[in-house]
């Protein structure tokens, strides 16, 4: 099917008026099944004694769930003792590659996806895999194709939520909406899921600067999934920013107490720094390297995550870079490129900042963060006019971004006008 060619809706035949090329993507370790195996999969999870791709699948989904590797290795250890008989050899391949995403082994995880396709060309599961695995490597054209066929095929919530990141990552925020909303209301056999796309929906309408409505999505998540961590730490960023500093301290460490992630560390301690508890905030970042270092689900690939944190709080900047570095050789999607760009930055490499913020900015992504970072770039190679003109993408997309890099945004825009308004005629 053409690339062109205009999405299914729920309903089979049905269509839709966006096409999947007009579309874009970020990250897809997502929460959702395409076939039957996650239902079969929840209702076994303790149903039997011997491994079989039921209780595989239930094993990733927890995984998923907790963050912990272990969940992970003892699905491809139960992998070893299934006979690769069957529709089993392809399914057994499609678990391999789906773990392989998790543990950030991203051209290990397109090799599977495509040899079990091979074997079953009609699953949409693995073109999941092979979508979500092929964005991390900046293949997008694949990621695309590979998208519209899982769409073509099976229309439901895994589908719609690929196809939602692809739309916001090629600039169309109303039509990730729009799928996001599709993936809400196709449901999903656990309520993990579908508070897993509430939040994104939230997060769709925050990065657009829709504060209330990114609100009232993250409460919907957690009226679906009580004590979802990810709908906790968001309401803890509204929280902040509309100065309930009780209440986003609170939010914050429940949601750290859920399930203490390194992005939630970090924000804790960005919280308490700009509170004015600075030891609060020096314990909290101390933390974030440490769990870094614990993680049991990536500890073999470079944690591009951890470079971003030193980039933005300039600490350990050379060891920033070599992250960042290690990272584009085999991640090369435009996050990977923004995270380079802005450790070459913070390290004064600015020609290489730009080369790599080039990279990051090229599918059109709305995106504030980028816009920031470009401007930082641009100002410090002299450009000013690309400078303010980043800096005024960047708040007009989303004014409450980041607290302290808008503000920063907004001193250098004055200060931009100024230069500006002393010059000659």
């Amino acid at each position: 099917m053409g690339i062109q060619k205009n999405i299914p809706s729920q309903k089979q035949g049905q269509k839709s008026s966006r096409p999947l090329g007009a579309v874009l993507c970020v990250t897809l370790l997502l929460f959702t099944s395409t076939s039957s195996w996650a239902e079969q999969g929840h209702q076994s999870k303790k149903a039997s004694l011997t491994p079989n791709i039921h209780s595989v699948f239930a094993e990733i989904q927890g995984g998923q769930e907790t963050g912990d590797g272990r969940y992970f290795n003892r699905a491809d250890q139960w992998l070893n003792q299934i006979p690769p008989k069957g529709k089993n050899q392809g399914k057994i391949l499609g678990l391999r590659a789906w773990i392989a995403v998790f543990q950030h082994d991203f051209e290990r995880a397109a090799e599977l996806a495509e040899k079990a396709l091979l074997l079953q060309p009609g699953v949409a599961f693995h073109y999941g895999v092979l979508s979500d695995a092929a964005l991390e490597l900046g293949d997008y054209e694949k990621a695309l194709r590979s998208t519209q066929k899982m769409l073509d095929l099976k229309p439901d919530q895994a589908a719609f939520s690929r196809a939602a990141h692809l739309r916001e990552l090629f600039g169309d925020p109303t039509g990730a909406i729009e799928f996001w909303e599709k993936a809400i209301e196709a449901g999903a056999p656990t309520p993990v899921s579908t508070a897993w796309c509430q939040v994104e929906l939230g997060d769709v309408y925050f990065n657009q600067g829709h504060i209330k409505t990114a609100q009232q999505h993250y409460q919907r998540a957690l009226e679906t999934r009580p004590g979802d961590h990810r709908a906790l730490a968001r309401l803890a960023r509204i929280h902040h920013l509309k100065n309930n500093h009780a209440g986003a301290e609170q939010l914050y460490q429940s949601a750290i107490a859920t399930l203490p992630l390194p992005q939630y560390l970090a924000d804790l301690g960005d919280f308490y720094l700009e509170t004015g508890r600075i030891k609060k905030a020096n314990a909290q970042f101390e933390q974030v390297a440490l769990s870094a270092q614990l993680d049991t689900l990536t500890a073999k690939q470079p944690n591009r995550d951890l470079a971003l944190f030193y980039a933005n709080h300039d600490l350990n900047i050379e060891k920033a870079v070599q992250i960042a570095e290690s990272a584009i050789k085999s991640r090369k999607d435009i996050f990977t490129y923004d995270v380079l760009a802005w450790s070459y930055f913070k390290a004064k490499r600015y020609t290489e900042a730009h080369a790599a913020i080039t990279h990051a900015l090229k599918l059109g992504t709305k995106n504030a963060t980028l816009h920031y970072h470009a401007g930082r770039i641009s100002q410090a190679l002299g450009n000013s006019a690309a400078a303010k003109k980043h800096f005024e993408s960047a708040l007009a997309q989303n004014p409450y971004f980041d607290l302290k890099k808008a503000k920063i945004a907004k001193q250098h825009l004055a200060h931009l006008a100024l230069t500006q308004k002393g010059a000659p005629s």
